[in-house]
């Protein structure tokens, strides 16, 4: 085999190697998206039904997970739930995985979740 046929079939081989990674990339991104797409659709069927049943065991179970696991202030603030404090953070087991953020805009409407 000649160097230039040598030269052409690794140039081939590195362009068909950025394709296939680029098709990879590709679709990794596809899925991410539809992994988030199907957390938001879960999500906002979880809030829908706790507004529309209130007093359902699923609104009292849920109030309680997000009570207890949500724990940046930012996003308690989001469910209208109270800050909590250092104490309470150690006990839930998950302070420090997360990095503090200062509080970020919450949900114009009254309180919602806060049932626990």
């Amino acid at each position: 085999m000649s160097d230039q046929a040598l030269d052409k079939l690794l140039k081939q081989r590195v362009q068909l190697e950025a394709r296939i990674q680029a098709k990879r990339s590709r679709l990794k991104q596809q899925e991410r998206k539809a992994d988030t797409r199907r957390k938001i659709i879960a999500g906002a069927l979880a809030l829908e039904h706790m507004d529309v049943n209130p007093e359902s065991e699923f609104t009292a179970i849920m109030a309680r997970l997000l009570n207890r696991y949500v724990i940046r202030p930012g996003d308690r603030f989001l469910f209208d739930l109270p800050p909590l404090n250092d104490d309470q953070a150690n006990d839930s087991g998950l302070a420090g995985q997360f990095e503090k953020q200062p509080g970020t805009p919450g949900r114009k409407k009254g309180p919602r979740y806060a049932r626990t």
